[in-house]
């Protein structure tokens, strides 16, 4: 059980509550409730606008085959990893009010061309009602962006690193599973009659899953104090940013201790912390191949240079532990509103380019 501000609001206290009497680790992860509003729940019959969302995806995945290719892959991880499943045979017919049917859609990156996730629709409303105004969105546990960064640069190693699937890592109790259906293909196979899955896990586009992953990744660190030293479970508290770690330590021999120590820990709770970085190449060398990131993967650490990556969207440089910007500058046109379309363009959450910037602004 955590302890948290005491002036937080009855609805945040009442998510806490949830989630303090249901969570409990199974097969190595936390398995948590959906905190909702109101139970028994009471809600409308979706299942033929997901039939209709589902008509309209296959036709579009007829159409671009290469959209067709990287969907199911995606699908196929989902169900392979475990996240999904198949409702049972007993469980296809309920005649209580508690099923909801999510629609889903593909989305892409710029920063990560060719790859495509699968999103879960918790907003889409049906008869003016969505799964996620029936959920309590739980309190903001996210540690504040520019803490982060700013403890990132107090010490001379900087270390990077990433939660794979954060959310996915957290377990949803089985009888709450029923509002996470949705339809398919068995196998991806579009020529076949789809069927009835089920999420098992914390959705990215739930209302109450940021709120409900970094719960179970601060219980982690709680759960686990007695056996690690303090300043490991207070880095898992502190220097975290939803699923990135940036951690900055004082020597090598530190540096090795928090990213062994860390991982350790981490993995108690289910969370798998990879993508490693740090701008100490002998830090690099302890760790293996496959947990580095990608863009440090088959560099020869001894004469190669290190590279740029991303740092909660800021661009660094590894071989010289700067920050960077770029921005992709648009046409706009010379008036007030194009002019600020164009500053908002440049993130800048430490205000590095405030003297560059204000003047724009002022002006605008």
């Amino acid at each position: 059980m955590l302890s948290y501000d005491k002036a937080m609001s009855m609805n945040n206290k009442k998510a806490i509550k949830c989630w303090d009497e249901s969570s409990r680790l199974v097969d190595g992860h936390y398995e948590m409730a959906i905190p909702f509003k109101v139970q028994p729940l009471n809600l409308p019959n979706n299942r033929s606008v997901a039939e209709k969302r589902l008509e309209l995806l296959r036709k579009k995945l007829v159409a671009d085959l290469s959209k067709a290719e990287s969907y199911q892959r995606s699908m196929k991880k989902i169900n392979d990893k475990g996240y999904a499943a198949k409702v049972p045979a007993n469980e296809l017919q309920r005649s209580d009010n508690a099923v909801w049917y999510l629609t889903h859609y593909g989305v892409t990156s710029e920063h990560k061309p060719g790859k495509l996730r699968v999103v879960f629709d918790c907003a889409a409303k049906f008869n003016n009602v969505s799964l996620n105004e029936h959920v309590l969105q739980g309190p903001d546990l996210t540690n504040k962006l520019v803490g982060v960064l700013m403890k990132f640069r107090q010490d001379p190693i900087a270390l990077i690193a990433d939660i794979e699937y954060m959310f996915h890592q957290v377990q949803v109790t089985p009888c709450d599973r029923v509002v996470l259906r949705f339809l398919w293909w068995p196998g991806g196979d579009l020529g076949q009659d789809f069927e009835k899955y089920k999420m098992t896990v914390h959705l990215f586009n739930g209302v109450w899953s940021p709120s409900c992953a970094n719960y179970a990744l601060r219980r982690t660190a709680e759960d686990n104090r007695a056996e690690f030293c303090e300043d490991v479970v207070s880095c898992v508290q502190r220097d975290f940013y939803v699923d990135d770690f940036l951690k900055s330590v004082s020597s090598l021999q530190v540096a090795i201790h928090f990213v062994g120590k860390s991982t350790e820990l981490l993995t108690r709770g289910g969370f798998y912390l990879t993508k490693w970085i740090s701008i100490d190449c002998e830090v690099m060398k302890t760790i293996v191949e496959s947990e580095k990131a990608k863009v440090i993967k088959g560099l020869n650490l001894a004469c190669d240079k290190l590279p740029t990556e991303r740092a909660l969207g800021l661009v660094w440089d590894v071989e010289t532990d700067t920050f960077g910007f770029s921005a992709v500058m648009k046409d706009r046109p010379p008036t007030r509103r194009g002019i600020l379309s164009i500053v908002s363009l440049v993130y800048d959450p430490l205000g590095f380019l405030s003297p560059s910037i204000l003047p724009a602004k002022a002006f605008v």
